[in-house]
């Protein structure tokens, strides 16, 4: 159902030239935050947590080293390595091993340090450029002063035009049903959306900024639905059949806005009609004023 929420939203489309960075830095993010499950205890006890901290620091950084607001998965990467020292002391967080925390975080660091720099190795000879890009990146933020709270765009403008009103009410409302049901395997999902929307929070931007977040959000909206429904009804297979229904229903609009960019996108622009137009027509010789840059 996640897949679906992701590979039939209208995002991807309308933003495909993104999609050269973005699909490559959120598959490795999503794989760093598979590995920070693990570590978490989660789904059983973590076997070679320090390598799974590791193995999750290098995917994160590698995946920094891609799209910079890869860096906001570090939300998961802590919240695991908090979890994992609880071990079997689960009645209070004074029993928890702090020190087993602090030394998972800090190989989790160094090994998103490496994975960074092992995608951008000139960084170690000139780090002037890493300084220089943060500069500007956080001075082009701050540029752009609205009337209307960001977040609130964000929320209200960028998500539903980006995916579907339908599907965008769908992954508000599964967020708070998984947070309420599946508090930490939600929590760690929703970290790193949480803190995409807080670094754009300054900042307006378009929809394209919000790609990242979309495999987090259309995961708790299929965890929120499924939960749901296998609340409301207890006979699986017709639990089942309503949540396919359901999704269906929701991924509908998108489905069909989607197939009619795609028809859209595949006649000739108007660049290239009237490059044809210029050649039929002019005559031998004749030359084309230009007005403007382009």
């Amino acid at each position: 159902v996640a897949a679906a929420f992701v590979g039939l939203s209208l995002l991807p489309l309308t933003m495909a030239a993104n999609f050269k960075e973005e699909l490559p830095a959120t598959a490795i993010l999503l794989v760093a935050c598979w590995l920070a499950v693990k570590l978490s205890g989660l789904t059983g006890p973590a076997r070679r947590p320090m390598r799974l901290a590791l193995l999750s620091g290098l995917a994160l950084g590698a995946a920094s080293a891609i799209k910079y607001t890869a860096v906001l998965g570090v939300g998961f990467i802590v919240l695991s390595c908090l979890w994992s020292a609880q071990g079997r002391h689960a009645d209070s967080t004074s029993s928890w091993r702090w020190g087993d925390a602090v030394r998972r975080a800090a190989v989790a660091g160094c090994g998103a340090a490496a994975g960074f720099l092992l995608l951008t190795p000139w960084l170690l000879v000139e780090p002037q450029l890493l300084i220089r890009g943060v500069h500007e990146l956080t001075g082009w933020f701050g540029e752009f002063p609205q009337p209307v709270p960001p977040m609130v765009t964000h929320l209200c403008r960028q998500l539903p035009g980006g995916v579907g009103i339908p599907l965008a009410w769908l992954m508000l409302i599964g967020t708070c049903v998984a947070l309420i049901r599946h508090r930490r395997s939600a929590l760690l999902l929703f970290s790193h959306p949480f803190l995409l929307f807080l670094f754009l929070s300054p900042y307006v931007g378009t929809a394209s900024h919000l790609m990242p977040a979309l495999p987090f959000l259309s995961l708790l909206a299929a965890i929120g639905l499924t939960q749901m429904g296998q609340e409301r009804i207890p006979h699986r297979a017709t639990a089942q059949a309503l949540i396919a229904l359901v999704a269906v229903a929701v991924l509908w609009p998108t489905l069909t806005d989607a197939c009619r960019l795609v028809i859209v996108r595949q006649r000739p622009d108007t660049q290239s009609l009237a490059r044809d137009w210029i050649d039929t027509h002019l005559p031998p010789g004749a030359s084309v004023l230009l007005d403007g840059v382009r």
